[in-house]
């Protein structure tokens, strides 16, 4: 059945990115929402679930449990939607503090990625990834003595420190050059790639940059690779590549 169900999951995936899928009568809904949840696909099969609902080949209490349906919708809602709208702000009010002192802010996969989906804000989102374009030291610099941030330098390849709610890491490396030869061998492409300023959004009046899909694509492949290498592959991170 789990077999079974992590197909399923696939096709509600399709349904819900807006892709045609062929579903099976029988479905077991618990165990699509439990492996949903390990994919970190919960919201984008659940909008999956509404094409069904909307072409009528689903019916409350026969087909879909209502109590599953009404946690699924408070999941969809409380671990997403009002999750997304904070980290939305957060990502704003760092852009303001960037742009007021004359620094660049590109965010780095999260929320660039979540512009590409159906629904933005049914893409997870974590913690917040940023370059700034290798000013990262004057940035850090700013935030530290204007609003009295720690910043934690003990780590290879970015700074971490928080604001707001959320945890910011302002990579100086895009991938740890200590880890891997190859990590080291990829940098200066990914370093060449990011100087490019084309790409960009705004934020509550406040500009934003994105990495070019070229940078994008391969940033993501590399991180994908030692996520698999390292522990496992989710299918958000198939999704969003």
């Amino acid at each position: 059945m789990r077999v079974k169900s992590k197909m399923v999951i696939i096709d509600l995936v399709k349904l819900g990115i807006g892709r045609s899928a062929s579903i099976p009568d029988s479905i077991d809904w618990p165990a699509i929402k439990t492996l949903s949840s390990e994919q970190g696909v919960t919201a984008i099969v659940w909008d999956g679930v509404l094409k069904l609902y909307d072409q009528g080949l689903l019916v409350d209490g026969r087909s879909l449990d209502v109590k599953l349906k009404k946690q699924w919708i408070g999941t969809v809602f409380h671990n997403y939607e009002w999750k997304y709208s904070g980290y939305r702000e957060t990502i704003g009010r760092l852009a303001a503090f960037y742009n007021r002192h004359g620094f660049k802010l590109m965010v780095l996969k999260g929320y660039g990625l979540s512009l590409n989906y159906p629904v933005p804000a049914h893409r997870p989102c974590g913690d917040i990834d940023i370059w700034a374009f290798g000013q990262y030291r004057e940035a850090d610099a700013a935030l530290s003595k204007e609003l009295g941030l720690s910043i934690d330098k003990g780590y290879h390849h970015h700074t971490v420190f928080s604001f707001g709610d959320y945890l910011i890491e302002n990579h100086y490396d895009f991938v740890d050059v200590h880890a891997h030869r190859s990590d080291a061998e990829m940098e200066p492409l990914f370093k060449e790639l990011a100087q490019s300023d084309d790409n960009y959004t705004m934020i509550d009046g406040e500009k934003v940059y994105l990495p070019s899909p070229d940078l994008h694509a391969l940033f993501l492949l590399r991180h994908t690779m030692s996520h698999f290498a390292s522990t496992s592959m989710s299918l958000r991170q198939i999704l969003d590549w």
